[in-house]
């Protein structure tokens, strides 16, 4: 993470504990201030190193999070593994 998200829509496996570690590369402006609104996350990004986000265990959907502004977007979707 720099001064804007990279990777902005991704997908993760539902119903199982789920750490998001967001990378902070000289990060700065309001990309620092990382928020979950659905779980009540808010946290600053590191300028220089990691920044661990406990996610719980997810349900299937998709989770959205925002810089604190709303500027900056991106989406988390969960799904449920289907057996083969």
């Amino acid at each position: 993470m720099t001064d804007f998200y990279e990777t902005t829509a991704f997908a993760a496996k539902a119903g199982v504990p789920t750490r998001l570690v967001l990378r902070g590369k000289d990060s700065g402006g309001c990309a620092r201030a990382f928020t979950i609104p659905a779980l009540g996350v808010r946290e600053i990004v590191k300028e220089n190193g990691d920044t661990d986000v406990d996610l719980g265990t997810p349900t299937a959907g998709k989770l959205r999070f925002s810089c604190a502004m709303g500027m900056q977007t991106g989406v988390i979707d969960f799904r449920v593994r289907r057996p083969p």
